[in-house]
């Protein structure tokens, strides 16, 4: 169970908040699972940072409202991990 929750705080900024694992069943890394975030906006461009298991996170994201590119970096305790996505919506 992940349960979480979001608040725009402006039309072009969210806060956001979850907790990985609530009941427990996986083993992670000093037992870290608050995840927080915030994304702000900029026309055709979104920018992400956040915390994921004590680990920085950083985003971007482009594109109208029916399809976007999307990347993102995980650091530290998650290796340096590069994600890069595409949605199209129809």
């Amino acid at each position: 169970m992940r349960p979480g929750i979001s608040y725009r705080i402006t039309d072009s900024l969210i806060v956001s908040a979850s907790v990985y694992d609530l009941l427990r069943q996986a083993e992670l890394p000093n037992d870290n699972r608050l995840r927080i975030g915030l994304e702000q906006k900029f026309d055709l461009l979104s920018v992400r940072v956040g915390l994921e298991g004590g680990s920085k996170t950083f985003g971007l994201g482009m594109g109208p409202a029916h399809c976007s590119l999307d990347y993102a970096y995980l650091g530290d305790d998650l290796l340096d991990t590069h994600m890069l996505g595409f949605t199209y919506k129809f």
